[in-house]
């Protein structure tokens, strides 16, 4: 009887420790809201690292879910927040601005950029939100004319995993390389944008949670406009 009854107390521990790592959703991949900072240092007289802040945001929220995720920048200037969401499956993504009547449609399963170099993973490079990450550091060429080159060093814990054949059709910034390469979502990015800036996004905060769909859906009243 009292080995019975201690295996009934283990086993609901052993339950409820479950249930709580989960929160509330049962893959095995990521799923909820992590929140970062956002840090800029200029590398052009012509603009501020204040200027940059003001325009690009300090703050920077990820909704995700297994097959999508939606990116909201407090970015200023007229037209308010950016909101760009990624739906990984239909390789299509949507930009929209909080003042404008206009959803922006594009094409995420090509890109005009061009693949510089992609690094060795080194383990255990940082530790965010007392997780031990590694890193990756990716560097292309984008075809805008703006700079030169963008190089992101990537910070991961490989237990925030992401569903590596979701993103294969995520060309746009070489996510897709990021993702067959690393299985896991960033928690921290350095990027620099050569000749132009630099930048630091890091999480501050990680909430799993169940994403509903209805959170990933473009507003319907605004008119759509395919930049594909």
């Amino acid at each position: 009887m009292r080995k019975h009854l201690l295996f009934c107390v283990v086993w609901v521990i052993l339950a409820v420790s479950c249930s709580v790592l989960k929160k509330g959703t049962d893959s095995e991949y990521f799923e909820g809201i992590i929140k970062y900072k956002l840090t800029y240092q200029s590398l052009n007289p012509m603009i501020s690292d204040v200027e940059l802040s003001r325009q690009l945001g300090d703050e920077l929220v990820f909704y995700i879910a297994e097959d999508k995720y939606a990116m909201v920048r407090n970015t200023g200037g007229h037209f308010g927040t950016t909101i760009t969401t990624y739906l990984l499956d239909e390789g299509i993504g949507f930009i929209e601005y909080e003042k404008s009547d206009t959803l922006y449609k594009f094409d995420i399963t090509r890109t005009s950029e061009k693949l510089i170099d992609v690094s060795s993973i080194i383990t255990d490079q940082a530790t965010i939100l007392n997780r031990k990450c590694h890193s990756i550091e990716i560097s292309y060429s984008p075809q805008n004319g703006m700079v030169e080159e963008v190089r992101t060093k990537f910070y991961f814990d490989p237990n925030i995993k992401l569903n590596q054949k979701k993103y294969k059709k995520h060309k746009e910034g070489f996510m897709d390389v990021y993702a067959e390469k690393t299985g896991a979502i960033s928690l921290k990015n350095e990027i620099l944008n050569k000749g132009f800036f630099s930048s630091v996004q890091e999480a501050v905060t990680i909430t799993p949670q169940k994403m509903e769909d209805r959170q990933f859906l473009p507003d319907s009243e605004k008119i759509i406009v395919d930049i594909r």
